[in-house]
């Protein structure tokens, strides 16, 4: 997808290269559309690991959503 690897070049790498030796953590839903084989090769070949969640499983993560803003 056009617009995956686009931000990857133009806001991801750029604002999150402290070391080129290191790699970069990203963490993404699990929506699959932006997922393709230039995506994995671009992702590999800048050094960034990223994992999957399982579709519908994020919403655990943020927890002010699911308690201290569930109310309103």
């Amino acid at each position: 997808n056009y617009i995956a690897l686009h931000w990857l070049h133009e806001v991801f790498l750029p604002k999150t290269q402290l070391d080129c030796n290191n790699w970069r953590l990203l963490l993404l839903n699990g929506y699959g559309g932006y997922v393709t084989v230039n995506f994995f090769c671009d992702y590999i070949e800048n050094k960034v690991f990223y994992i999957f969640f399982l579709p519908y499983t994020t919403h655990v993560l943020q927890i002010l959503d699911l308690h201290c803003y569930s109310l309103v």
